[in-house]
């Protein structure tokens, strides 16, 4: 009922199709470089990443995951066969919860950052073993064990930062170079525009640009974020809405130019773009570490 009251707003408002056409990038992205494989051995290289990142994070973190599994089948058992009502939809919450999770890894997992979602089953997984430490040795002992559970959370994430130097995100404020040289390029040439259009020519290398600029700038071609394995109808539909909607400014991300090691599509596609730039365009603003904003040039426009 809740999906099919979505689905209708959505509709109401002309944005299912979007809606649905976002989805469909999402699952061709999921198979991108699998496409040759079946269905299992699909799986088992999406749930590659998880094992390797454990294999990789230290010589204690496989053996740990296993040890917690272990403790969440016993606890779980504790819980379902001596427990109450609220204590068994916890530990089926946390059984179906870790499956949905895993599934959705062996479907879609390709970077480590996607383990995230690992995140809220293993929180049940804690709750699940705090509830059977309480039913077998009392509130005291639970609330010890739920303290023990948010320090190590806590010890670890804290841990896991500086190990990779990440620590700076939190003190330092965010920069996006895409955001700065669009926002450049638009007081320089459009200050006083109530509507500036532009597009994107790139990957996931735009630095979350939207975020930093003004509503003012317009994006008014939706795929800014393809990539070289995407399939060709994406290169096709942004070199058409390119020299449809005839954009004020064009954001180049790093790397877009590079088609070395890329297939023929997408070779093609950067050159489509490239012809589009150089006869229409000129750049004005460049922006470290390899942004690039281009405008149209006064005869053009």
């Amino acid at each position: 009922m809740f999906l099919a009251g979505a689905a209708a707003i959505l509709g109401i408002r002309g944005e299912l199709r979007a809606y649905l056409d976002m989805i469909a990038y999402n699952v061709q992205y999921a198979r991108s470089g699998l496409e040759h494989l079946g269905p299992v051995d699909r799986a088992r290289a999406h749930l590659d990443v998880v094992v390797q990142y454990f294999e990789s994070a230290g010589r204690w973190q496989l053996p740990g995951a296993v040890l917690v599994l272990g403790l969440f089948a016993v606890a779980g058992y504790l819980v379902w066969t001596r427990g109450g009502s609220n204590r068994r939809l916890l530990a089926a919450g946390a059984v179906l919860t870790l499956l949905a999770t895993l599934g959705t890894l062996a479907l879609t997992a390709f970077w480590r950052h996607h383990l995230q979602m690992l995140a809220y089953p293993i929180v049940l997984i804690a709750a699940t073993g705090v509830s059977a430490v309480a039913l077998l040795f009392g509130r005291r002992a639970g609330a010890i064990a739920a303290a023990a559970c948010t320090v190590f959370a806590l010890w670890s994430s804290v841990k896991n930062e500086d190990r990779i130097d990440i620590s700076s995100a939190w003190t330092t404020a965010p920069h996006s170079g895409g955001a700065v040289a669009l926002e450049r390029a638009r007081m320089r040439f459009h200050a006083g525009d109530d509507k500036v259009a532009y597009i994107v020519f790139g990957g996931n290398s735009e630095n979350a640009h939207a975020v930093f600029i003004g509503d003012e700038l317009d994006l008014v071609c939706r795929w800014f974020h393809i990539y070289p394995q995407s399939l060709t109808k994406y290169f096709e539909e942004t070199v058409e809405c390119f020299g449809r909607e005839d954009p004020d400014l064009v954001l180049v991300t790093l790397g877009f130019f590079d088609s070395r090691l890329a297939p023929p599509e997408w070779a093609a596609f950067v050159a489509s773009a490239r012809r589009f730039l150089d006869t229409r365009y000129e750049l004005v603003e460049t922006e470290h570490p390899g942004f690039e904003v281009w405008r149209q040039k006064p005869t053009a426009a």
